[in-house]
């Protein structure tokens, strides 16, 4: 129950991220599907997330930047900000301290079409195997 609260409230508290316009001025656009090594969701290894991209599936679209939220070891509410599509590999440290069964949220996905125009994607989530 606890966990459950703490990403409830997560949700909320996320919401101003942005990258140079805040994410909650943008509307969310059900027509984009986030992949990360070729799933939208469901299960996911620590390998396949490792130096990995966020794709949107979209010619003329890509990735500008994401928050990731989990729950660390310790049960505390974590996220993670990047300013592009990529799962840096300078995050190996905390993404091999995840557990089996562990939920990781992509948030706040911003993407930037070849003429310049800002979307946001839908909120992506996987579990570790």
């Amino acid at each position: 129950m606890k966990k459950i609260l703490l990403i409830s409230v997560l949700c909320f508290a996320v919401a101003g991220f942005s990258f140079g316009q805040a994410s909650d001025e943008i509307p969310v656009d059900p027509n984009f599907s986030i992949t990360i090594a070729g799933k939208s969701d469901g299960k996911i290894t620590i390998d396949q997330l490792i130096g990995s991209t966020l794709e949107t599936g979209k010619q003329n679209y890509h990735v500008e930047g994401f928050t990731v939220v989990f729950v660390d070891s310790n049960d505390n509410l974590t996220q993670k900000i990047a300013y592009s599509s990529e799962i840096s590999h300078s995050w190996e440290d905390w993404i091999s301290d995840l557990r089996t069964g562990q939920n990781l949220y992509f948030e706040n996905i911003l993407v930037r079409g070849d003429d310049g125009s800002i979307r946001k994607a839908p909120t992506t989530n996987f579990k570790i195997e």
